[in-house]
């Protein structure tokens, strides 16, 4: 038999080695290996490459397991086993959210954690494995609670008094003497009314979670009032006596503080959230204020305000010089029945301005808005007037965003 050249020898030697290069994603190293303890770990697996750790148990102990991969719009679910000292399946005795499993240890020994790949795809991933046990941690006062590892439950204890309101940001539930759930008063968001003086179990899922009470009323007239730092999920009230008929705005200088207007008697304002308010009736009326953790710590400004006149305006651009935040504002424009305007708000990118057209007699008039494509950012609206005299013409922000100065457009079609 004929033996290969020097040159078809190195010629298949590079074709092998390019195999190789080829092949090594779908066979990368795989991470694991070690013995976990509660904690984080990450690495990569594939289809050849399945990763198992080791986890020293105790008898009768609980065992949390968080693992999820970077798998992306797959409906394929990576495969997470608890495998015995004895070689034995251990059975899952909690599902907790989509992808932690709650293990009850049978025996005492060392366990396999086997993590494997879902599908055929050769491909790697990376994955997050999260090991921990449930804890309790004793008892705790108001403020700020510890971290808690994702797929974990931590109780701790707090005293509280008969009648207190307790606000609860991040707190799966609260347990009362003798373990019954205390929901949600309805008062304020995420609040409970505490129904006895005793020991309540505070069982917590995530970080970040909050126990406070309310800030002391503070009462405000029109104008800015100072409202200071809350903790997530804290509330303050403003205080303001308004009248029959009265219009309100509603506004804040910082998005962390959400606002909700509540009636005398601290019932929900009918329709909603928004920064324009008439007022029903003569009374004491809430402005509520929650403070929000997706922002830093910080003090606010609120402003409570009439509507903004500008006067009696022409074809031109007018900007509304002097609005305070959540303050709408008007304007009147004078022509004879049949004329066609064109109005629009310019202001920065968000959620535009509600614009609303009155005639002499108080009707609405309803514009045509201008057809899309091409996409305008400050489309104009088209609006016919039916009859002759004063028409006024009201510019409310939304209550989703309120960014700043908004300027009137008028243009006076031929």
């Amino acid at each position: 038999m004929q033996q290969p050249t020097r040159r078809g020898r190195a010629l298949a030697t590079g074709i092998v080695t390019a195999l190789v290069v080829l092949l090594l994603p779908a066979c990368a190293a795989p991470s694991g290996g070690t013995v976990v303890t509660q904690g984080y770990y990450d690495g990569e697996y594939s289809i050849i490459s399945p990763v198992t750790y080791g986890y020293d148990g105790v008898a009768g102990q609980d065992l949390n397991l968080y693992f999820t991969d970077t798998r992306t719009g797959e409906t394929s679910t990576p495969s997470l086993t608890l495998v015995a000292p004895d070689g034995s399946t251990v059975p899952v005795s909690e599902l907790r959210g989509s992808y932690t499993k709650r293990f009850v240890l049978p025996v005492t020994g060392r366990y396999s954690i086997r993590l494997r790949y879902p599908d055929g795809d050769t491909g790697v991933r990376r994955y997050t494995l999260a090991v921990s046990r449930d804890e309790d941690r004793g008892s705790t006062g108001l403020g700020r609670l510890g971290s808690v590892i994702i797929g974990q439950e931590v109780t701790y204890v707090y005293t509280g008094t008969a009648g207190e309101r307790l606000n609860r940001y991040g707190v799966e539930r609260i347990l009362g003497p003798g373990d019954g759930e205390v929901t949600n008063n309805g008062l304020r968001s995420a609040q409970v009314t505490l129904p006895v003086d005793g020991p309540y179990r505070l069982v917590v899922e995530r970080s970040g979670a909050v126990i406070s009470q309310d800030l002391p009323a503070i009462l405000a007239g029109p104008g800015a009032t100072a409202v200071p730092e809350l903790l997530p999920g804290q509330h303050v009230d403003l205080r303001y006596p308004g009248t029959a008929g009265e219009v309100l705005g509603v506004g804040t200088s910082n998005s962390a503080y959400s606002i909700e207007l509540r009636l005398p008697g601290d019932a929900p304002f009918p329709g909603g959230e928004r920064t324009r308010y008439v007022l029903p009736t003569a009374g004491t009326y809430v402005v509520a204020l929650t403070g929000d953790a997706n922002f830093g710590a910080a003090g606010t400004t609120v402003w409570l305000s009439g509507d903004l006149d500008l006067g009696t305006l022409g074809e031109g651009s007018w900007p509304a010089v002097g609005r305070v935040p959540g303050q709408s504002f008007s304007a009147t424009y004078t022509a004879p029945a049949g004329t066609q305007v064109r109005v629009r708000t310019l202001d920065p990118p968000g959620v535009k301005p509600a614009v609303v057209v009155s005639s002499p007699s108080g009707l609405t008039v309803v514009g045509v808005r201008d057809p899309e494509p091409p996409y305008v950012s400050d489309p104009w609206t088209t609006y016919t007037l039916t009859e002759s005299g004063t028409h006024r013409i009201l510019v409310v922000p939304s209550a989703n965003y309120d960014g700043g100065t908004i300027t009137l457009e008028l243009d006076d079609l031929p």
